[in-house]
Parts: structure tokens; sequence; C-alpha cells
């Protein structure tokens, strides 16, 4: 008798849970009934769509609602003013440009490992804070010794990415494809750095690397990813960067304002500028 119960209780239950499923599925269907996109410049805000790479590979990509406003000059102190947003691909960011538009010297050091290796780095507070002499934020500011590292980083995954004021792409990086490990671990910022002035012994490698970016995602409309991150969340795509370290101090005291929702990050540590990146399609 109580078993009965019991079951007509749980047959209720889900009874009661039916149009709730049926909605689940209705929309699952209608999502995959939408064509895949091959290009980021047609992504629809606050929709979950299918991005399809050239080589195949199909990804789960959202993009909140956001704006970018690319009629106005900039009025940000970290920015040149005499530019606009969306004007080209040169670098319009002020603090310390000579770093961020140039790579440091010497071989790259194979890192499989990024959490581990970038808490062997000297910490947040001593960078930020402690260091004498403090990194000078000046646009002429180069790279200091603790800063003159080269890598290679395998084992991390690209969980969003948006093109910023200063037309950097800033790229939120997880140490493992499932997010809430990912998170748990917190995440990491690093940036495909816009063009240097022409004539720079690194420009060739900067443009190559934003070019091979741009073309995986099929971006030609600046104003898709400016205006808010584009983001991979339900299937980040494994990615291997090389580049240059670098401390951004502008970062170091707000970690929080960095990143967007639900991406956390961990230090003020970041890959500035790529030299390369990788998109492994497994």
């Amino acid at each position: 008798m109580q078993n009965n119960i019991i079951m007509n209780r749980r047959l209720k239950e889900i009874i009661a849970a039916l149009p709730f499923l049926l909605f689940i599925m209705a929309l699952h269907t209608a999502m995959l009934a939408q064509p895949a996109i091959t290009s980021i410049d047609n992504l629809k805000q606050n929709r979950l769509m299918t991005f399809r790479s050239a080589d195949g590979k199909e990804y789960l990509v959202k993009q909140k609602n956001g704006s970018c406003d690319v009629s106005t000059r900039r009025s940000r102190r970290d920015v040149d003013n005499n530019t606009k947003f969306c004007d080209g691909d040169d670098f319009d960011g002020i603090a310390r440009k000579a770093a961020k538009t140039s790579f440091a010297g010497g071989s790259a050091r194979e890192i499989d490992n990024y959490k581990t290796f970038v808490q062997s780095l000297p910490d947040d507070e001593f960078m930020c804070e402690t260091r004498d002499p403090a990194i000078s934020k000046a646009a002429t500011s180069n790279r200091v010794d603790e800063e003159k590292i080269n890598v290679r980083v395998t084992g991390i995954w690209l969980y969003a990415f948006k093109r910023q004021k200063d037309e950097d792409y800033h790229l939120m990086v997880g140490i493992s494809s499932n997010y809430s490990t990912a998170k748990n671990n917190k995440f990491y910022n690093m940036e495909i750095s816009g063009h240097p002035e022409d004539g720079s012994d690194d420009f060739n490698e900067i443009k190559d690397s934003r070019d091979d970016f741009e073309n995986f995602f099929g971006i030609t409309n600046c104003r898709i990813v400016c205006r808010n991150y584009v983001d991979f969340k339900k299937n980040p795509i494994k990615i291997e960067i090389a580049g240059s370290m670098f401390y951004d101090k502008d970062h170091c005291s707000n970690l929080a304002g960095v990143s967007p929702s639900g991406y956390p990050i961990k230090t003020a540590w970041e890959v500035h500028p790529i030299k390369t990146i990788r998109f492994i399609e497994e």
C-alpha cells in the first residue's frame, strides 16, 4: 500500500514536470535547427548560437547585450584621445606601450601547467606594491627583468574574448575544458596586441597573430566584437599560445574589473603580446 502511494506521488511529479521538459526539448530542437554561423560577425546578442570553424568543428557561443561607441573620441586616460574606437588595428593605448607591443628576447620556455608556472613568478603584492623601483606606466616603459620571459603554453582553453578600446583583444583563458574546474582555478588574461608602429622589429609577428585570430573567427566587423565578450563557456576552444610575459599594473589593484562576470582572474600576470596562437580542434 505504501509503495503504491509513493509510486502515485512520483507519477504525479513526473506529469507536472512534463510541460517544462517538453519546452526544454523544443528549445534544444530549435537551437539545432538554426544554421551554424561561420563568422562571429553574424553573432546575435543574447542568443546561444553555433559557430562552425573552417575545419568543420562546431562550438556553442553567446554574447550578452552590449554596445561600443565608435563615433566619438576616447576619454580614458590610458588611451590616445586623438583616436577613435575601431579606427584601425594600430595599438591606441598609452600605458606601457613599449612593452605591450614588443617581445622579450631569447627562446621560449615550454609550459604545460600554466597555473604552476604563474605561481613561480614574483607575486602580485611584490609586482604591484613593493617592487623597487616601481614599474612605470609611461608609454616608453619597457619590460622589467621579471617580465623578460618568453613562453609557449599548452593545456589551456579559450573561454571568452573581446576587443578592447586600445584595440587589443582580451582573451579569457582557463586551464581546464570544464568550466567549473577552470573557474575554481581562476582564469587568466592573455592579449593579442594592436599593431605597433610601422618598422617595429616585432610588427610582422604581432600582425600575423592578430590576422590568424581574426581569420579563425571570421572577424571583419569590429563593432560586433567590441560590444561585449564573445563567450564559449559551453565548449571552450583548446589553444596553444606563444608570447612574452607581462605584468599589468593597471589591473593589479582591481582584478575583478578586468574580466567579465563569471570569469574571476587570479593575477595581473599576462601573456602580452601573443606571438602565435594555434587552435587545436580535437
